[in-house]
């Protein structure tokens, strides 16, 4: 899937948004950048909702001056059966525990720059290593943090929709090992990413609508393998993820958020650099269905948030020059739960 034809579908998905109820301005998100012309609410006892900037919505950036933090929990759970050469060689479960920290600041109404550092445990009573070989063993660490800034192109009330471009780096910070020999592993990548992204939104009084798209350059790769005390080299590829999220305000406190997403990522080689064994690896495509309830425990300044999301996976391959050598993960599927803590400055 080619950047352009990702900008086609994107136009296309909002060409089909509902009017615009009114003109006002509600709130923008995490990947959104903040800049309504009217200055920033003043306490109140309730969110005003004729300002796009409400600290729930997914579409929500903060202020100039402003800033926001994200503290997250997730737990992922995914499972699915080994192959070897066609041949069942078992099943894995996983438990997949991420802490995430986000920290934003507005250095305009338009303009928003941040960092998210995130910290992870994984375990797994069987997975399959990148070489298809049956191992046992977690991984726990830092992952690779993430800098970013979000500038708004296009804003309500002076434009019909709400156009977002982001910008993200993320160095090759931490060393990538996978797990083997009695040692447990890390979740870093071992390898840089770069990014670039959109979101176009419109919203109304008790509703929001976006439509995002992002496309990712992952660096080539370098992982050590604990099991056999070698390394493996991974080429660089490219990723990308579509999105269609929604957010329905009940009350000034409660809201529910809604989406779906798919992702998907292109092929790429990896060898062994002591053996020069190399083959190639054909990454799992990705649909997902999520959902998250809101709760405003201080209006626009404080929100908490417990979500669900249900991710379908489709075959992950590995090809070697003997089929007998041949790996694959089928009837992969995940749940995932998750807790948000929201906040905002004046």
């Amino acid at each position: 899937m080619r950047p352009y034809v990702m900008l086609t579908m994107l136009s296309t998905a909002v060409a089909l948004l509902p009017g615009h109820a009114q003109a006002q301005t509600t709130a923008p998100s995490a990947t959104a950048t903040a800049s309504p012309s009217s200055p920033p609410p003043q306490g109140g006892s309730s969110v005003d909702l004729t300002d796009t900037r409400i600290l729930s919505d997914p579409l929500f950036l903060p202020r100039k001056g402003q800033v926001y933090g994200v503290t997250a929990y997730t737990l992922d759970m995914p499972k699915g059966d080994n192959f070897k050469a066609g041949v069942n060689t078992g099943s894995f479960t996983s438990s997949d525990s991420l802490v995430d920290q986000t920290i934003a600041y507005g250095l305009l109404n338009n303009l928003t720059i941040r960092l998210v550092q995130g910290y992870g445990i994984n375990s797994r009573d069987s997975t399959s290593a990148a070489t298809g070989d049956v191992t046992t063993g977690g991984a726990s660490g830092f992952n690779d943090p993430t800098i970013s800034a979000t500038f708004r192109v296009l804003d309500e009330p002076q434009s019909p929709v709400i156009l977002n471009l982001t910008a993200s780096y993320s160095p090759d910070t931490f060393a990538s090992k996978a797990s083997g020999g009695g040692s447990d592993g890390t979740i870093a990548r071992g390898g840089q990413t770069a990014g670039l992204s959109f979101a176009l939104g419109r919203v109304t009084k008790s509703f929001t609508v976006a439509a995002t798209a992002a496309s990712t350059h992952v660096g080539s790769q370098v992982t050590e393998l604990l099991s056999n005390l070698t390394s493996s080299s991974s080429d660089a590829y490219w990723s990308y993820n579509l999105g269609l999220a929604t957010q329905t305000r009940f009350t000034d406190r409660w809201s529910l958020d809604a989406g779906v997403a798919f992702a998907t990522a292109g092929s790429y080689n990896v060898s062994n650099i002591e053996t020069g064994n190399a083959h190639v690896f054909a990454p799992s495509s990705t649909r997902s269905v999520n959902v998250a309830f809101n709760y405003h425990f201080l209006p626009n300044r404080l929100v908490g948030s417990v979500a669900y999301t249900y991710n379908g996976y489709t075959d992950a391959t590995n090809t070697f020059a003997k089929a007998a050598s041949d790996t694959a993960v089928e009837n992969r599927m995940g749940n995932t739960v998750g807790f948000r803590l929201l906040y905002v400055t004046k």
